[in-house]
């Protein structure tokens, strides 16, 4: 996450990245299901939208990505997501089930960026979640060939960060007269 925020601060983006509770050298213990790191997820959201007076763009990755489609609605200022390696699959809809029904019935913008080959939710799920999502601008990029961790290494910092970018100028960063609402 480091790389792409350094990319997307040299497009001119300002960027805060932050490990979750209990990894990396952050502080605390995580929890199973992160209904807690949810918490602190919508604590940066308030931080960035309150005290800095910025609207955000959230991006998350793995089991960050639930994450952050959980707390699209959490705030007006809240303009849309992308999400990297999104895990609906059986096994990730034990711990991250409960977040589903927010990302689905959110109207912002969502770019969801998959590996074809990811271990976690099939081409097919993929397919058929995004679906069934709400809104108009409801995305998918497939980095084919790769699996879920792959997509996340620093060799696709570049690819992803053109990817949002991209996404935020066609569907994010447009007038409401341009979005089509007067």
């Amino acid at each position: 996450m480091e790389g792409m925020a350094r990319i997307m601060s040299s497009k001119g983006y300002e960027s805060v990245t932050f490990n979750l509770r209990g990894i990396g050298r952050s502080s605390g213990s995580s929890t199973w299901m992160c209904r807690n790191e949810l918490l602190d997820v919508q604590s940066i959201i308030r931080y960035v939208t309150e005290t800095l007076d910025r609207d955000v763009f959230l991006v998350g990755s793995s089991a960050g990505a639930p994450l952050a489609g959980a707390a699209l609605d959490s705030s007006h200022r809240v303009k849309g997501a992308a999400f990297i390696g999104y895990v609906w699959g059986f096994w990730a809809s034990f711990l991250f089930g409960w977040a589903y029904s927010s990302i689905e019935s959110c109207e912002k913008p969502k770019l969801f960026i998959v590996g074809d080959k990811d271990e976690f939710t099939s081409m097919s799920q993929y397919n058929s979640k995004m679906s069934k999502l709400r809104g108009i601008s409801n995305h998918m990029k497939v980095i084919e060939g790769k699996n879920h961790f792959q997509i996340e290494s620093p060799e696709y910092d570049a690819t992803v960060s053109q990817w949002i970018d991209d996404f935020l100028r066609n569907f994010v960063l447009q007038s409401p007269v341009e979005h089509g609402k007067e």
